[in-house]
Order: C-alpha cells, then structure tokens, then sequence
C-alpha cells in the first residue's frame, strides 16, 4: 500500500505526470491496482449542493470560489475517500492544487501520510496559467480553472512545507514531453521501492 500525492498547481501537468508514471510503473511488472483520486469531482459535488451559489460565483471559464470554507470542506471529503481507498497491493495516486498544502495534507491522519510520498510537479505560474486556459475539456483531467481562480487563488503557494508531512520530490516540467518523460523512470523506480518497502 502506498500513497503518492500529485501535488502542483493547476496546468502543472500533474495528470501527464500521473499517466507517464502508470505507464512505467506497469512496464515495471508492478501487477496490483493503481488509482487515482482527483478532488475536482468532488468540488463538484459540494457545488451541486450549492444551488443558491453562495460558495462560488460565476466567472468566465467556469467560477470562482468565494467561501473559504469550501477548502476544508474538500480536503475532509478527499481525505476520507483517500481513507476508503487503503487496500494492500494497490498504489493511490492523489492529485490536487492548493494554495495551502500544509492545511490540506493536515486533514489527513497520519497512518495515510506514512505510507506516501509527495510528487511537486513544478512550473512558472504564467506557464500554468496559459496550459490552463488552453484546456478544452477534451477529457475527465481537463476541468478549466478560469484566470481569475488561477491569480487569486493559485499564483502562490507553501510548497516548502509539504516536506513537514511526508517525504518531497520536485519535478521541473517546463520542457517538452520527452525531458519529463526522461524524469519519470527514477521517480517510477522510487515509487515501486518505497511499495515494497510497505507490503
């Protein structure tokens, strides 16, 4: 049983990095079950109960949450979930965007963080900020986060302290597929390690 947080802002390429890594960790020989878990359906889900829009307010490109308590509210249902997920044989991949990772990763208890590894897939914000408005919703990893979320809510964030909670690996994707494709072996490599390490 291991977790791996996908953590990085929106436009990062977390969900690239998610699939290179399946890919690999697959031609690994690794035979159990790999999920993921992607908080967006589940922010979703708390705006579908927000029918009076009192949490969020419509802005072009999708919305823009205007309640902060919709965070803890999504990290509690993420947490939860991931806790449901815990089986032995499996690797659980949890990919999220946060302006405080610290308040995120802290609503998970400690039995799921010691068991995971943090993946910060990193790039400049004005790179993610054009990946991210260039997104068409093609597929279920292509939700927009309209420009103004993305400068209030994800032009900064507490990266440096992600390592307070679990153990932290930095990829750079400001290139092209190939130089992040080149990253994912050694970090396939050290998944499957630390999987073994844990069965």
């Amino acid at each position: 049983m291991l977790n791996v947080f996908l953590l990085g802002r929106p436009g990062s390429g977390k969900s690239l990095v998610f699939r290179l890594l399946a890919e690999e960790i697959r031609s690994a020989g690794f035979e159990g079950e790999i999920v993921k878990v992607d908080d967006f359906p589940l922010l979703m889900k708390i705006f579908e109960e927000d029918r009076e829009m009192r949490r969020r307010k419509p802005v072009p490109g999708g919305f823009k949450i205007t309640d902060e308590s919709v965070w803890h509210e999504l990290n509690r249902e993420l947490a939860r979930k991931v806790a449901e997920l815990q089986s032995p044989g499996r690797i659980v991949f949890v990919e999220f965007s946060r302006r405080s990772y610290a308040e995120a990763l802290g609503a998970f208890g400690s039995g799921i963080l010691g068991r995971s590894l943090a993946v910060y897939v990193d790039a400049p914000f004005d790179v993610c900020l054009r990946r991210n408005l260039e997104r068409r919703g093609a597929d279920a990893d292509s939700h927009l986060v309209p420009e103004e979320e993305m400068r209030k809510t994800y032009s900064e964030d507490d990266r440096e302290r992600i390592s307070e909670f679990l153990p932290l690996i930095v990829i750079e994707n400001t290139g092209d597929i190939e130089s992040l494709r080149r990253k994912i072996g050694p970090l396939a490599r050290r998944i499957l390690e630390m999987w073994k390490g844990d069965t």
